[in-house]
């Protein structure tokens, strides 16, 4: 929908989400630290109450937040604002929750040259699908979407924007599986990808014969027929396949 969406920041975020004016006036919305998984609700509000931060020292020295809150923060790019990359950061955050309760000053001199790799988009994506759940910076079948260009496979607006009866072949990130009591047997599919959804209906005897792939692939290639009906477009399985990309960026699961 065009709505700017901004990470979690040390400098920004609050635990909730909260808006942002843009310079052309538009709002943008900045992700809460609520989303940062192994962080407490108390240690995001203490983050709220004492900001400006100045460095990471200054995080680690006035707040009481644990080690693995403050390793978590770091491994989704909070710290970022505060000119440390990831990796950085995590090492930095060693030291300084390990003398965090010294009385003599430590030696704050910042390391010359690069200590890390930076990470990759790829990386960055996993990351922060991994401490998250999702990414302002990108999803994953857009690192993705060349290869799967390459074995002729669109994304999801040009499905939904084909007619009905069309012949596709598709292939997407698994968001839930669904398999109702009522609906005797048949297994319905939500996949995504950078464009969009498709929702994939699953006959008994399709899903029979690719169950294993079904219940455990994060990544899912689906071809059928589209059938659209009052607005609602389905893509009705015939054939379930895995589809070939690179390793690197399959660095994510399900989101189930």
């Amino acid at each position: 929908h065009g709505v700017e969406m901004r990470p979690v920041d040390i400098v920004h975020s609050d635990w909730d989400c909260t808006l942002e004016k843009r310079p052309d006036g538009a709002r943008a919305v900045r992700l809460g630290y609520r989303y940062v998984k192994g962080l407490q609700q108390l240690e995001g509000r203490q983050l709220e109450l004492m900001r400006p931060f100045s460095a990471l020292r200054d995080v680690v020295q006035r707040t009481s937040l644990s080690s693995r809150a403050l390793s978590a923060l770091a491994e989704a790019g909070a710290f970022d604002a505060l000119g440390l990359d990831r990796r950085t950061a995590l090492w930095e955050l060693k030291r300084l929750v390990r003398t965090r309760h010294h009385r003599l000053p430590n030696d704050d001199t910042p390391q010359q040259g690069r200590l890390f790799a930076p990470l990759n988009t790829a990386e960055t994506i996993a990351w922060d699908y991994g401490t998250t759940g999702l990414s302002p910076r990108g999803h994953p079948l857009q690192i993705l979407r060349g290869d799967l260009a390459a074995q002729g496979l669109p994304d999801a607006r040009t499905v939904l924007a084909r007619p009905h009866g069309s012949r596709v072949r598709y292939a997407g990130g698994v968001i839930g599986r669904q398999q109702p009591m009522t609906a005797k047997g048949t297994v319905f599919v939500t996949l995504e990808d950078e464009s969009g959804f498709v929702n994939v209906v699953l006959w008994k005897d399709v899903y029979a014969r690719n169950s294993l792939t079904i219940k455990t692939s994060w990544l899912l290639g689906v071809e059928g027929k589209l059938e659209k009906q009052d607005g609602v477009v389905h893509l009705i399985a015939a054939q379930i396949f895995t589809p070939r990309v690179r390793s690197q960026a399959t660095t994510t699961h399900s989101r189930d």
